[in-house]
């Protein structure tokens, strides 16, 4: 392996991302990476400032009620600058986090590829936003320029569904919930039925990261109910009493919004229970249906950004495992069905009719209806992981498992579940997993005395940007 060839491949992916992100929205990702400011100022100023502007004057976004509103309402025909704000530091803010980790995993893979250190047979899937790297690198469908505005504006659609207050707070958030530390007896079942009766009594609860069976859940929704969650599971701890759940919910909601009462103007505080701990940062439910009144105009950024010219259907089909229906991809009716089952499209309704007909009269224009189906419905829409690494271990039967990333946050998931699942017992020391972020000599098949680390090369570019940053980076985009 050439340290230098690395760099160049790593490089020439930053340089073009740097250089799309200055020329059309006015601020260097490589600035934000390396130095993480708390404030960008893009200047308007000119014609280069105009026709910034002018882009970000063009960019809307869906309502509640499914209307249309500006993106950036703050921008005015006579603007002269916008600011972009996050008290944790840009880099945190789901807009600016995404693509930027999108990038760090297109240079990992061009890199691996690029000294042919990859099987030409494989499966790929990616978690949440790591599902959109998977695709754009292993089928080469989406130019990067082209990616990198759906991943910025998916990122932005996300924050602009969630109604703020003056300080924008908002009345969401997320927690991590292990079912195993509310009772021994507490199964993924249960946790889903004690989510569902506090959805059905309070407002919004969804378990919206299926990760890793029988410990690992991220359950999305207002305040109150997460906070009714946390009642309950302490509940649940202290009593052991599995039998009388109904008493219990409507004990933690009434607890929750007594809380929230004594808040007042001030948002309720989530904290850390006995089985639950929120994510700090987060105030988005992501991957709830809550952001299902985004997905049509989502869509129409899918539709402009990912052609039926691009699409070489062979590169998907039994390779490509989607987060939204976790099955191989396929042209098939039941394949289809299945996906309309979960997203209730009214695009897949109207081809499902001749659906055989269409794949073989254009199958191209297929896979681009079904790729932007699927991730349309993605975001708003539970992370079925579990039935993916499944889908891996005991379908297709993979035995090397290699992430990229920036950190082994997947990687010590399947650690986890090859230990937790029972079901996973007979693959105890067969299954290799491997993170770009530590494995890189094991990938490459490098001894450590051979040559500098893939993983320094491309920790050199970023410069500024510490591993621990990164890391937590990508922890929170991966829920």
């Amino acid at each position: 392996m050439c340290s230098s060839d690395l760099s160049e491949v790593a490089r020439k992916i930053w340089d073009e991302a740097d250089k799309h992100f200055l020329d059309n929205y006015g601020f260097s990702i490589l600035d934000i990476v390396r130095n993480n400011p708390k404030e960008k100022t893009v200047y308007f100023g000119g014609p280069w400032g105009a026709k910034v502007r002018n882009f970000f004057l063009s960019l809307t976004r869906s309502t509640q009620d499914g209307s249309s509103a500006p993106l950036f309402p703050e921008i005015a025909k006579t603007s002269t600058s916008f600011t972009f704000k996050s008290a944790s530091g840009l880099l945190f803010a789901t807009q600016f986090t995404q693509p930027a980790l999108i990038i760090a995993e297109l240079a990992q893979y061009r890199c691996i590829t690029e000294d042919v250190a990859i099987p030409p047979q494989f499966l790929f899937a990616g978690h949440s936003l790591g599902e959109y790297a998977a695709i754009s690198a292993v089928t080469d469908c989406i130019a990067l320029p082209n990616l990198l505005d759906v991943i910025f504006l998916r990122g932005m659609t996300m924050q602009s569904v969630v109604p703020r207050d003056k300080q924008h707070r908002s009345d969401y958030g997320m927690v991590a919930v292990d079912p195993t530390r509310v009772s021994k007896t507490m199964t993924a079942e249960g946790l889903q039925e004690l989510v569902d009766s506090i959805d059905k009594a309070s407002g919004l609860l969804q378990i919206v990261n299926y990760n890793v069976e029988p410990t690992q859940y991220v359950v999305a929704g207002d305040l109150v109910s997460l906070t009714a969650l946390m009642y309950a599971c302490n509940e649940i701890n202290k009593s052991m009493n599995l039998a009388d759940t109904a008493s219990i919910v409507t004990t933690a909601v009434e607890q929750a919004r007594t809380d929230s009462a004594r808040a007042g103007d001030n948002k309720l505080t989530l904290r850390r229970g006995s089985a639950t701990i929120p994510l700090d940062g987060i105030d988005v439910p992501f991957h709830s249906r809550f952001l299902r009144s985004g997905v049509a105009h989502f869509r129409s950024i899918l539709e402009s950004n990912f052609t039926a010219e691009k699409m070489i259907p062979e590169r998907f089909e039994q390779h490509y495992i989607p987060n939204l229906v976790a099955k191989p991809f396929s042209f098939s009716r039941s394949f289809v069905e299945d996906v309309q089952s979960v997203a209730d499209s009214p695009v897949l309704a109207k081809l499902l009719p001749d659906w055989e007909a269409f794949v073989a009269t254009n199958k191209a224009q297929a896979c681009a209806t079904l790729i932007i189906e699927l991730l349309a419905y993605q975001f708003a829409s539970p992370v079925r992981w579990i039935e993916t690494v499944d889908v891996m271990l005991c379908q297709a039967e993979i035995r090397r498992v290699c992430e990229l990333g920036p950190a082994p946050v997947l990687t010590n998931m399947l650690k986890t579940a090859l230990i937790k699942n029972p079901k996973y017992a007979p693959l105890h020391g067969q299954v290799e997993c491997l993170s770009f972020a530590l494995d890189e000599n094991k990938i490459y098949f490098q001894l450590k005395d051979q040559g500098p680390s893939a993983t320094q090369v491309v920790k050199d570019l970023l410069q500024a940007a510490s591993p621990e940053e990164i890391g937590r980076a990508s922890c929170r985009e991966r829920v």
